[in-house]
């Protein structure tokens, strides 16, 4: 088995320059893989009432709009992408795996 190592990035789509003959994902031709990011995910105990799910759901929502919070992300080059839903996320998820898998 050989282990190949590749940068993902989804906003440099270029190699990173503290490893150099590393390539990129993009170079390589799995676009799929530059979408790569750390999810910060909220978990609610199973049962969690629809109601209080949807209160949760509109204050995250509203705070990843706060100018401030933007503005950082804008400053610091760490982008903050849009809000997931728990279906969307699986389904990035599945795609990002099946890439993975298959190559």
């Amino acid at each position: 088995m050989h282990l190949h190592l590749l940068h993902t990035d989804r906003v440099q789509r270029e190699r990173y320059p503290l490893y150099p003959d590393t390539p990129c994902a993009a170079e390589k031709g799995y676009d799929i893989l530059t979408v790569m990011v750390v999810y910060r995910v909220v978990f609610l105990p199973p049962g969690t009432p629809k109601e209080i799910v949807g209160i949760l759901s509109e204050a995250l929502f509203k705070a990843l709009k706060d100018e401030n919070l933007v503005k950082w992300s804008e400053e610091t080059k760490r982008p903050i992408g849009p809000p997931t839903t728990a279906e969307e996320l699986q389904e990035k998820t599945q795609k990002i795996f099946l890439v993975l898998i298959c190559t």
